[in-house]
């Protein structure tokens, strides 16, 4: 909401979807391609304007454990 890029709320997901425990080291989130995770101040600033100019917006989970893939669209 507002293009702030809140992945907090992503990570939080992500641990109440599973039963065993994701280890954030192992965990990659990528908005349109752009690393979230230890984003610096002008990163944020590009992950913004990503979500200010496209209608659609694709977010990628890795949990980097296992052999699964899925996509889901909303």
């Amino acid at each position: 909401y507002g293009a702030d890029p809140n992945w907090g709320r992503l990570v939080m997901a992500v641990g109440k979807v599973f039963d065993e425990t994701i280890p954030f080291e192992n965990l990659s989130i990528k908005f349109g391609g752009i690393e979230v995770k230890n984003a610096d101040v002008p990163t944020k600033e590009k992950l913004s304007n990503y979500l200010k100019q496209n209608e659609e917006i694709q977010i990628t989970v890795t949990l980097n454990s296992g052999n699964f893939s899925a996509k889901y669209w909303g």
